[in-house]
């Protein structure tokens, strides 16, 4: 008979994403905040593996996500506010 073998389900991977999700392209705060939690997970793996190479590697990446991370907080922060929504006429 042919059915889903129990093998055909522990091949699955899971997969990355290729894309940045729409919700970190339109939301500068959500940007910094994603690579906060990236580097938090670098530093994660890091202390968990007995590599001294991979450890090193890791916290790099987590420090290069950190500073990715500030560089983005200082843009919002220079960033004109904008106003969403209708302009009264009361305004001119």
């Amino acid at each position: 008979m042919g059915g889903i073998a129990g093998n055909d389900l522990r091949r699955r991977r899971l997969r990355a994403r290729k894309r940045t999700p729409a919700l970190l392209r339109e939301c500068p705060m959500a940007q910094s905040f994603f690579l906060r939690e990236q580097a938090d997970r670098c530093r994660r793996l890091a202390r968990s593996t007995s590599d001294t190479v991979t450890q090193e590697r890791l916290f790099k990446l987590a420090a290069e996500y950190e500073a990715q991370a500030d560089a983005q907080d200082d843009a919002d922060e220079e960033a004109p506010a904008v106003r969403y929504g209708r302009r009264d006429e009361d305004d001119d």
